[in-house]
């Protein structure tokens, strides 16, 4: 494909090379694995009992896939976050605050809640130093917007919880949708289609689904009162990642016979 814009040659030799033409090895591969998915639905359909092969593959998949929901449920920090309704109030103003300095142009790359304080990564390129009195600020900024109304602030597809959810929702789409099939006594073909069907289903309602359990289970926009208490930075031994943590004093609004007042969606 030609176009008139501007062309950067790279060296092959370069990292910058290197790094794009891993990417576009891997984004083949994918492609093509899914081409060969699609393409191998469509042959099943059409000859439910021509692909002995599928056999081995959809047993594999099963199994993978309940290992991940089970580990999911036993393991995973986000259902763990569940305990304390704090912890989940903190979780959503880690979310806030990385918005506000995203707003700012401070890049943060990823965050971590724990007990009253959140951990933000944010590359050590040589300005991150300077952009550090932002952190602090943003903070304080995000309580006082949650709990002027703000509650969107609180919420976002990149969280966590929300690829914890696209991974379940296809896991639990795989073992649900071979299950089934298994028990109809379904050819190998159909139940081959019947997975594939299923997990595409679950992959398109990915993301609503990670944002509605944020809202219901993982946090908590009930804030009547918060302060920043400490703010501490400490950079990783490689000097590549400066890690700051946030210790914050929440306090949940008043409950009501045992159980928070509602939060409003907006």
């Amino acid at each position: 494909m030609v176009c008139n814009g501007h062309v950067d040659w790279f060296e092959p030799s370069t990292p910058e090379a290197s790094t794009r033409a891993v990417a576009s090895v891997t984004t083949m591969a994918r492609y093509a694995l899914i081409a060969f998915v699609l393409v191998q639905t469509v042959f099943a359909l059409v000859d439910p009992h021509a692909f002995p092969y599928l056999a081995p593959i959809l047993l594999v998949a099963q199994l993978g896939a309940l290992a991940v929901v089970l580990f999911v449920a036993f393991a995973s920090r986000e259902i763990r976050t569940l305990i304390d309704h704090r912890t989940r109030i903190v979780h959503g103003l880690e979310h806030a605050t990385i918005k506000i300095l995203l707003d700012r142009g401070v890049p943060v790359n990823g965050g971590i809640t724990h007990h009253r304080q959140f951990v933000l990564s944010i590359a050590n390129n040589g300005t991150t130093w300077d952009q550090f009195p932002e952190i602090e600020s943003a903070a304080r900024e995000a309580i006082q917007r949650v709990m002027a109304g703000e509650h969107e602030l609180a919420y976002t597809p990149r969280c966590g919880t929300s690829f914890l959810v696209a991974r379940c929702l296809f896991c639990v789409a795989v073992v649900v949708a071979g299950l089934g099939a298994w028990a109809f006594g379904a050819p190998l073909g159909i139940m081959w289609a019947a997975t594939v069907g299923a997990a595409l289903s679950a992959g398109a309602v990915a993301r609503p689904a990670g944002l509605a359990v944020q809202r219901w289970l993982t946090v908590s926009t009930d804030l009547a009162s918060g302060a920043v208490t400490n703010v501490e930075r400490t950079v990783t031994s490689s000097g590549d990642w400066l890690h700051v943590t946030v210790s914050l004093d929440v306090e949940p609004r008043a409950t009501l016979g045992g159980l928070v007042s509602p939060t409003p969606l907006g």
